[in-house]
């Protein structure tokens, strides 16, 4: 791999970045002084002890019953548990990596010595080699602890040498974890990024940047050096499978074998747990790729090692500016960006081409469009797909173009300027049509199939005359409209489909003409599920003549506009602003004025706010929950974020109610029948389905929200304010109390808005359903209340307990997947199990509702009190100084 600067080559030839390390000396220093080592053997030890019995116990009666191990639990119980081992010692090695990596420049920048850390003659990139170095030999160390056990397996032939081979490859894979900075360090507001806690996992991390969503590369997953993410897409795969095979890991297991061996199948019913095995066997296997047959680690390990750099290269230029314009003048910018682009598509390559012998050879595309080869028949749909995403990119483009035309003459603070050339702009919309055209004669190259038949030749002459057509339309109603052209692109085709379909208006089809994204859609017709009798009559040429025109005509009043306020500002641009193409130097260059607008410091109390404060102020009297409600609440749900959940929750119930009224059914009407009963009126009935939709959100979030308290302490004490706190003279069952009122009720603003919306529609529904209405939705809505306060107080009593620790939300989403894979692949059999338990002991549902009520209630009181305990336990033990001297 060619290195983008000389002064990298150099850095990883240089043997102070190995062996001379002054961070890896801190830091080894820093562990002992700790006992790090022997704290991670400890809780690792607790874990396995609390996860493995219960599983040995669970297989042991699981053999009993079923005389054997199902296959989709491996098949064998001592690969079970060594599966299981794997996927938990996968994570201690995790965050033993990240916990010297990934934060650690915020660390510096939150103690003030950042500074004095990038004034060092050591080049940046070397620096961040640097840090890395000791972490990754910290958690191999880690890693080697458990060696022993799987060489046992190895002895005992149930896994093989090269399995512990892979197993190993992954977890030093895993191990590599990277610095996160996503912030210009030598900016005013670079200190901002540092106010987390130190052993915050990666799934916090991108709180560094709170632009993350402008942060999108290759690569760009820090978590764990990127191979971590796939501890969760590998088991939302295998749950999309399963659901869609309609019959579990049996369903799943027929649509994969064709394509993957038994080997590898067996373990992905468990790949929550069982990913690491899983990849490393993936990796090394040759599967069907195109017309070749390769295994994955050809292509992962160069790209991952690409990956890596351009990750390190990337934390490097943050260190070096100031601003965010600044990042276009390093010489490594553009170079890196060109990179982590031939990276993605190399990414891309490589998906398709494992995908090919089930999207083309098999014909799984022909769901697009009906192939017309028989040894390819999906190429067709396919070749639709791709240009028909290259289209849609090209539209976007289009629009983008006029809206950065637009955006240098609005009065704003900005320290760059765009400047685009009308060849580059050319060169900006070409681009996707060169690079979707040479993709796809790349893959039908790899893949020895004919790229071009009649049909799709057919099919991309309309794409294309439809492309130009859509990004003339698209740029006109960018530069005349603005930011509100957003408007009717969502709007015309939803009037157009709603006001033909459901109420048959001869000019919603006229409207559907000044949609592209309809046109594009009409170049299946027949073919398009659903939309049939929209299309009826109806040919793709048709949207070009109003395209054309109607785009002409708006580009040429746009330009006209465009022109008069340049000559107000004949300036041309701000003082002190660079100028910079943005079709070279992307989006990341002109995020100074995104980032003064998102700076925390800028926002002021909202009058929802400020409502609430007065409110608990006036009846509550506790500064606890008065401090956390205006900490939470600052600067949100001011009145334009309430009017647009309002409009979106009016939109989403116009959209269900005319569009997709089967989607209501399917979800809401179970819900809608044990609340309500039957409801004779078909208008009542599809509001009900529908508002049980939105408590079906509801639920959802009440269920998540339940946890937010749960690190409150422990942020406390990294902010070095628990000390304040615990110094008051408040009691400590008032601390606990304002705690979980002001959290629970500024986490709780948007699911009281579902609510107050779910009571307007339980009204609409009242004169149908009667009583059952009110009756019905309230007390759905007050169990829901009923778990929040509960499982808010419960888990707050908890994190006073574990204050010194943080725990990530990525735990919560861990274990969300692993309930959700277990419902999903082991559902029928453990609700069965349940059942037949329930019944031999002589229980009814009623009693179950009862003994369920009275643990949650046990459990809430027991976790209040332990919570009291923990603060008066604090106050004694005055963590305050106990924290600051082991942060020192």
């Amino acid at each position: 791999m060619r290195l983008l600067a000389p002064d990298h080559a150099a850095a990883l030839r240089d043997t102070a970045t190995w062996f001379d390390n002054p961070f890896a000396s801190r830091d080894a220093r820093r562990d002992a002084r700790r006992s790090q080592l022997t704290r991670t053997i400890c809780w690792f030890s607790l874990m396995l002890a609390i996860v493995c019995i219960p599983a040995f116990i669970g297989l042991q009666k699981l053999v009993t019953i079923t005389r054997g191990v199902p296959w989709y639990l491996t098949g064998d119980p001592v690969l079970a548990l060594l599966v299981l081992v794997s996927g938990i010692h996968v994570w201690f090695i995790s965050s033993t990596a990240q916990r010297g990596t990934v934060l650690i420049l915020g660390q510096e920048a939150s103690r003030n010595t950042l500074m004095h850390l990038l004034t060092l003659p050591t080049p940046t990139f070397q620096v961040v080699l640097q840090i890395i170095v000791y972490p990754w030999c910290a958690a191999m160390r880690v890693a080697l602890l458990m060696l022993p056990v799987y060489a046992m397996g190895v002895a005992m032939d149930r896994i093989s040498l090269l399995d512990l081979v892979m197993l190993y490859a992954v977890f030093s894979s895993s191990a590599l974890a990277l610095p996160l900075l996503r912030r210009p360090a030598l900016g005013d507001m670079a200190p901002v990024v540092a106010s987390l806690p130190q052993r915050q996992q990666a799934a916090s991390a991108a709180m560094l940047s709170p632009n993350s969503k402008f942060q999108s590369g290759a690569g760009n997953t820090n978590s764990a050096g990127g191979w971590m993410a796939i501890a969760f897409i590998i088991p939302m795969l295998s749950i999309v499978i399963g659901l869609a095979s309609g019959r579990g890991p049996g369903g799943a297991n027929a649509l994969l074998h064709p394509y993957l061996p038994s080997r590898i199948i067996a373990l992905l019913p468990s790949s929550m747990v069982s990913w690491p095995l899983l990849l490393g066997r993936l990796l090394i296997t040759p599967l069907s790729w195109f017309s070749l047959r390769v295994p994955l680690i050809v292509f992962a390990l160069p790209l991952a090692l690409a990956q890596k750099y351009f990750n390190l290269v990337r934390t490097a230029e943050f260190m070096q500016v100031g601003s965010y314009r600044d990042l276009a003048s390093l010489p490594t910018y553009l170079a890196r960006r060109r990179g982590e682009a031939a990276i993605r598509s190399v990414w891309a390559l490589v998906i398709v081409g494992y995908l090919w012998k089930w999207i083309i050879t098999r014909g799984g595309l022909q769901i697009v469009l009906p192939g017309t080869n028989p040894s390819a028949p999906g190429l067709e749909g396919f070749a639709y797909t791709l240009y028909f995403l290259c289209a849609l990119t090209t539209i976007v483009r289009a629009s983008s173009l006029s809206m950065w035309m637009r955006l240098d003459f609005l009065p704003r603070k900005r320290l760059a300027t765009r400047k685009i050339t009308w060849l580059r702009a050319a060169r900006y919309l070409l681009m996707p049509t060169a690079t979707f055209a040479g993709f796809y004669l790349l893959c039908c190259t790899l893949s020895l199939v004919n790229p071009y038949t009649p049909a799709i030749t057919a099919n991309v002459r309309a794409l294309a005359l439809l492309t130009v057509s859509g990004s003339l339309l698209s740029f006109g109603a960018g530069s005349v409209l603005g930011n509100y052209a957003a408007i009717p692109s969502l709007l015309i085709p939803a009037t157009a489909l709603v006001g033909f379909n459901s109420y048959q208006l001869p000019w919603a089809k006229t409207l559907g003409f000044l949609s592209p994204s309809l046109g594009l859609i009409a170049v299946l017709h027949p073919n398009f599920p659903g939309l049939s009798t929209f299309y009826s009559g109806m040919h793709w040429q048709q949207w070009l003549a109003p395209g054309l025109l109607i785009g002409l005509s708006a580009t040429s009043c746009g330009l006209m506009r465009l022109s008069r306020m340049a000559s107000k500002n004949k300036s041309g641009q701000q003082e002190g602003t660079i100028p910079l193409d943005p079709t070279a130097v992307g989006p990341e260059a002109f995020m100074d004025e995104t980032s003064m607008a998102m700076d925390p410091t800028q926002k002021e109390d909202t009058a929802l706010a400020l409502g609430l404060v007065g409110f608990m102020s006036k009846y509550f009297d506790n500064p606890v929950a008065v401090r956390e409600v205006r900490a939470r609440l600052r600067g949100k749900f001011d009145t334009e974020a309430i009017r647009n959940l309002l409009v979106l929750l009016l939109v989403g119930t116009v959209l269900i109610y005319q569009a997709a009224p089967e989607l209501a059914t399917t979800f809401g009407h179970g819900l809608s029948q044990a609340l309500y009963g039957n409801i004779s009126n078909s208008f009542a009935s599809l509001i009900s389905d529908i508002q049980c939709c939105f408590l079906i959100v509801l639920g959802f979030i009440i269920f998540a929200g339940g946890f937010v308290t749960l690190n409150t302490f422990t942020v406390e004490r990294d902010k070095s304010t628990l000390g304040f706190l615990l110094l008051t003279p408040m009691r400590a069952s008032s601390i606990l109390n304002g705690k979980a009122l002001g959290i629970l009720t500024a986490s709780g603003v948007i699911s009281f808005g579902l609510i107050m919306y779910t009571a307007l529609l339980a009204l609409i529904i009242t004169p149908y359903a009667g009583t059952a209405a009110i009756t019905g939705w309230g007390l759905f809505v007050a169990s829901c209340v009923a778990f929040y306060v509960c499982a808010g107080i419960s888990v707050l009593g908890l994190g006073a307990v574990l204050s010194r620790f943080t725990i990530s939300p990525g735990c919560w989403s861990f274990g969300g997947v692993v309930l959700f894979q277990v419902g999903v692949n082991g559902g029928r059999f453990l609700f069965k199990f349940a059942i037949d338990w329930i019944s031999d002991l002589g229980i009814t549902a009623y009693t179950v509702v009862q003994y369920a009520v009275a643990g949650i209630l046990l459990t809430t009181v027991g976790c209040y009190l332990i919570g009291i305990l923990a603060i008066k336990r604090m106050r004694a033990s005055d963590l305050k100084f106990a924290s600051a001297k082991k942060e020192n």
